[in-house]
């Protein structure tokens, strides 16, 4: 049997609906419109939440602009 998360795929929380507004896409960075983020502020575009995982984590990898390595794990590690 799969595990089927639900709320934010970065951390767990349960989403939470409001206002359109812009937002940074957690993975690849983009600034994009939408009126659904967690309650810790991580929001996913539709195509990053699409994406195979192999294809997201090496996205998150190439456009990360964490600099230290310790921080860099524990939010590539969101995706596990």
């Amino acid at each position: 049997m799969s595990h089927i998360r639900s709320g934010c795929v970065v951390c767990g929380e349960e989403l939470v609906y409001g206002q359109s507004e812009k937002l940074e896409c957690f993975c690849c960075h983009k600034i994009l419109d939408s009126n659904a983020k967690c309650g810790k502020g991580h929001y996913v575009c539709d195509k990053c939440y699409s994406m195979p995982g192999n294809d997201l984590i090496e996205n998150f990898c190439n456009t990360s602009k964490i600099a230290d390595p310790l921080e860099f794990a524990r939010a590539s590690f969101a995706f596990f």
